[in-house]
């Protein structure tokens, strides 16, 4: 059964939201999750992060609902700061439950390595290379 929820979820269920540019925003309303898919070559600063943050909570409008982050494209770079914004930010923002990260290769692994570690987001968070994987997590103990 769950394994037929997330290749339903992988292939068609995900409706694109919206656009900011440094990212697409899909929602899964079915599963309850949010994609947030990074674009490639964007660098992510504050206010990149701030307009990350600002969209999600447009989109969910209060509801919690599952996040799962895309960061599969080529060069994305994420300043400390907007990492520790993301963090404090996240403090006031009660929208997501749980959030996995979706990652490319090993580089970013160990940027978001570093993220759990360092800035300790205040939700349980899982790195991820393969999507299958990371919907499991997400739907788990829900």
């Amino acid at each position: 059964m769950k394994n037929e929820i997330i290749d339903k979820y992988s292939i068609d269920s995900s409706i694109l939201v919206k656009d900011i540019g440094i990212a697409k925003f899909y929602f899964n309303k079915e599963l309850n999750i949010l994609e947030i898919e990074y674009q490639a070559n964007v660098n992510i600063g504050k206010e990149e992060v701030m307009e990350v943050l600002l969209t999600r909570a447009e989109i969910v409008k209060g509801s919690r609902v599952l996040v799962l982050v895309s960061i599969t494209k080529e060069f994305i770079n994420f300043t400390d700061e907007a990492r520790s914004t993301f963090v404090n930010e996240q403090k006031k923002d009660a929208t997501a439950f749980k959030m996995a990260l979706l990652i490319k290769g090993l580089a970013d692994k160990i940027v978001a390595n570093f993220f759990i570690r360092y800035n300790k987001p205040i939700v349980p968070t899982k790195i991820f290379s393969k999507r299958e994987k990371a919907i499991a997590w997400l739907l788990e103990e829900q």
